[in-house]
């Protein structure tokens, strides 16, 4: 269902910092609205807030909403954020290299490797990776086993970002062990 985005009721909400609105709206613009925002019976917004800012920067007066019983818009805006499960490493590493194997152009030897390099980091930054030189630790770190298996290969990364990278799979094991006892 379509709504006026004039509509829709704005309370208060938790998040404050809105992001990359710019970034959100070229992806919307690109690929669509792929998630609705949620509205209450009463036109209030429960979730969406980041997607409805993207669409009035977009200039649309219409967006697409779904009609939710939450409990409280508190609730709602809440469960919405925090009760989901981003990408695991080993999964933005999967997305990046299938997003590195579509074809790239250019007809002189140098265009193609000059495209291919793009390609390459274009696909870090959408696999979710700062970069494609994380991208590549992270792959390597996926390819070469867990850090407690190859303590070698770890001591060559640095940097926050790579840690990052090297911790992720360890809190999913320590995650999933817990869960399992």
């Amino acid at each position: 269902m379509k709504l006026p985005i004039d509509d829709i009721e704005i309370g208060p909400r938790f998040r404050k910092d809105m992001g990359d609105l710019e970034g959100l709206a070229a992806s919307i613009e690109r690929e669509g609205l792929l998630q609705p925002i949620g509205i209450n019976l009463a036109k209030e917004l429960v979730f969406g807030h980041r997607r409805l800012n993207a669409c009035r920067l977009l200039g649309w007066t219409d967006i697409f909403v779904v009609v939710v019983d939450v409990t409280s818009i508190i609730a709602g805006e809440y469960e919405e954020n925090e009760v989901r499960k981003d990408f695991s490493v080993s999964e933005r590493v999967e997305i990046m290299e299938t997003i590195e194997t579509f074809q790239h152009g250019g007809n002189r030897l140098a265009e193609q490797e000059q495209d291919f390099a793009l390609a390459r980091n274009t696909a870090a930054k959408k696999a979710g990776f700062g970069n494609r030189e994380t991208a590549r630790q992270a792959n390597s770190v996926i390819k070469h086993g867990s850090p407690e298996k190859n303590p070698q290969h770890v001591a060559q990364l640095n940097g926050q970002e790579t840690r990052d990278v090297i911790a992720a799979p360890l809190i999913e094991r320590a995650t999933a062990k817990v869960s399992a006892a």
